[in-house]
């Protein structure tokens, strides 16, 4: 591996203050901060409020599903039971979220066709064909090429003798894998990022600016061009990798999947395979470095990573919002939801529920077996989800074995987040040394 990863610029918006979560009482004014960037600030404290005025909360914000009715759902029993109720599905109606008009007509015909929002039908076919590539047993045949990526960048660190665990670590291990699995020239990755940015900005609920939408247009374009080529080349002359896979996945009746389906399934997977699992790096180590009982209980028992890892992404993950609708009326939490109407299942809320967790606010390696909502449940659940466990469990404990002394080079109130959204989080720079 012999190539510089070099990090695109990311957006990112300063906080102003809020008032404390504690003195409101309205949620609305509640919702209004979790989803305005400018005024966004510590996310758990909002949740908490929010689940304690209404863990199942009908609104017409403005913000979402433009003022048309939805739910927000913020206690881990709505969540769970969302996700998992039979009747509710992610499908045409929730992609609707992402219309901004004519001027977004390409980026809202991809998200058509991610696995996320396709019609019941079209999606138990599509992900019956491309499950067996990310089933437990076929992810662990990547695990050799995790661990020489780890090493490779943490020999790089290394020399340097400080890093930035975002651009040096987080970022570039899980865009280096995926470009390894699906046979793609390492020459590609700084044009795959820079589109990933613009297209993860651009898929974050609220109302979004011009430009935002013109980025996401030019991401999608980049995007349909590029998969289209490599899809034809797979056609032509497969190879031993993801892309091939799927190009010559069929079904039981022999179907294969469309070109558009493979673009947006491929698109998928860069979205959240790395923008979610890089963040996740990065939130994962910072959540150690503020812990640091935890940090030397890990550092003295890597093993304990294996369940540990559920807690850390439990504690504070790069995903905090789902969304899912009822194809009929159905009941959450004890309340009716009539069909159709949308319900944002917000994860960073549900994970830190009091009535679901001992001590939600704590970190706690030792928990067991934690059973959080980032990766969702049910039959949409994250296709991807035991790639990204595989990297954390490889990435986390071999950082902080490799540097027993790491730390923070920062004051933990300088480490900012970046609150362009919720559905997809990043932290700005983790700057540390050892």
């Amino acid at each position: 591996m012999n190539h510089q990863y070099r990090s695109s610029t990311a957006h990112y918006v300063e906080s102003v203050p809020a008032p404390a979560a504690e003195t409101l009482h309205d949620p609305e004014e509640v919702l209004s901060i979790l989803f305005d960037p400018i005024r966004r600030g510590p996310l758990y404290p909002y949740y908490n409020r929010l689940r304690e005025l209404d863990p199942v909360y009908n609104t017409r914000h403005e913000a979402l599903h433009g003022g048309r009715p939805c739910w927000v759902l913020t206690s881990y029993r709505a969540g769970y039971e969302a996700f998992t109720h039979p009747s509710m599905t992610s499908d045409g109606r929730t992609v609707m979220a992402y219309d901004s008009g004519e001027g977004g007509k390409r980026f809202l015909n991809i998200m058509k066709r991610v696995l996320l929002f396709l019609e019941p039908t079209d999606h138990a076919r599509v992900r019956k064909m491309v499950s067996k590539t990310f089933m437990r047993r076929n992810v662990e045949e990547f695990r050799p090429f995790v661990a020489e990526t780890i090493d490779y960048l943490l020999d790089n660190m290394e020399r340097e003798g400080c890093a930035d665990i975002v651009s040096d670590y987080a970022n570039p291990l899980p865009i280096t894998m995926i470009f390894r699995i699906f046979g793609m020239p390492l020459e590609d990755l700084p044009l795959i990022e820079r589109w990933m940015k613009d297209f993860a900005r651009r898929g974050e609920l609220g109302k979004i600016s011009p430009e935002v939408e013109h980025g996401g247009e030019e991401a999608a374009k980049g995007f349909s061009d590029y998969f289209r080529k490599q899809i034809a080349d797979r056609r032509a002359r497969p190879r031993d990798d993801v892309i091939s896979t799927f190009v010559q996945a069929r079904d039981d009746d022999g179907n294969h999947l469309t070109d558009d389906e493979l673009i947006a399934m491929c698109v998928l997977i860069f979205m959240a395979g790395h923008e979610s699992t890089s963040n996740m790096i990065a939130f994962n180590t910072f959540s150690l470095l503020r812990n640091p009982d935890q940090l030397r209980l890990l550092q003295g028992n890597p093993g304990i990573i294996e369940d540990g890892i559920d807690e850390l992404i439990r504690y504070d993950a790069s995903v905090h919002v789902a969304q899912r609708v009822g194809l009929k009326d159905v009941v959450v939490a004890g309340r009716e939801i009539p069909a159709g109407e949308p319900c944002l299942i917000m994860q960073g809320a549900a994970n830190h529920d009091p009535e679901q967790y001992d001590r939600p606010d704590r970190l706690d390696l030792t928990r067991g077996k934690v059973q959080h909502l980032v990766f969702g449940l049910g039959s949409h659940s994250c296709l991807g989800n035991q790639l990204a466990k595989l990297e954390l469990r490889l990435a986390i404990p071999a950082l902080v074995q490799r540097f027993p002394g790491i730390y923070l080079t920062v004051p933990q109130s300088d480490v900012r987040s970046c609150n362009t959204g919720l559905l997809l989080r990043h932290l700005k720079d983790l700057p540390v040394s050892w």
